[in-house]
């Protein structure tokens, strides 16, 4: 097992690597930091979507829920690692007055002043409380954790994993709708949002006509 995770890990290192490289050859006006913060979040976004469709995958499989599963916990570190690039990314970036004018204050925008803001406040809290969320997680995600704490009551803390996930999509359309974002980027957050609640409830409904309790994921 240590062998496989070690692969996992390698894998997601390559391709974390390969997005690294893509972002810096991207031919585009953007500066390379507007760039690479696009595509911290969608990285996140795709490593925490992903790992919450293989509890309900493996429901839908074997019509019984599933404690622990080392892909979604690696995927889980590694959106973590995204998230947090993408945090410190958006201090430098959302958090001046300059960001503030442009996005924010400017008489061009379209929403109103106060709509913009309320955006502007939703987006930012939200993004810190996922940031808090993921530390949380990162320390359940090891063996030595679930250990101590036992299957249930480790469990049980791995449900913030959605409460993150609910936090990014009111973080990342609040963005979207500020800075007025291309409309593949809002439909890709849609897409993976509607995704993991359909799988949810797939996988329940699944374990439930096997006979199983409500799958714990």
């Amino acid at each position: 097992m240590a062998r496989k995770r070690w692969r996992y890990h390698a894998s997601l290192a390559g391709l974390t690597f390969a997005a690294l490289v893509a972002t810096l050859n991207w031919d585009s006006e953007q500066h390379w930091l507007d760039r690479l913060s696009i595509v911290s979040a969608y990285s996140c976004l795709v490593c925490l979507s992903v790992a919450l469709l293989i509890g309900p995958r493996q429901a839908i499989r074997f019509g019984k829920p599933i404690v622990n599963h080392y892909l979604r916990r690696d995927l889980g570190i590694w959106g973590a690692v995204w998230g947090f690039g993408h945090f410190y990314l958006a201090m430098l970036l959302s958090m001046n007055n300059e960001y503030l004018e442009r996005f924010v204050y400017a008489d061009d925008l379209p929403f109103a002043e106060a709509t913009q803001y309320l955006l502007y406040s939703a987006g930012t809290i939200a993004g810190f409380l996922v940031g808090v969320v993921f530390i949380v997680l990162l320390g359940l995600s090891n063996d030595w954790s679930l250990r101590r704490l036992g299957r249930r009551k480790w469990k049980r803390m791995q449900r913030l994993a959605y409460v993150a996930f609910g936090l990014i999509m009111v973080h990342g359309f609040a963005f979207q709708l500020i800075e007025s974002r291309q409309l593949a980027l809002v439909g890709g957050m849609a897409v993976a949002g509607a995704m993991v609640v359909f799988a949810q409830f797939a996988g329940r409904i699944a374990v439930k006509k096997a006979g199983g309790p409500a799958p714990h994921r």
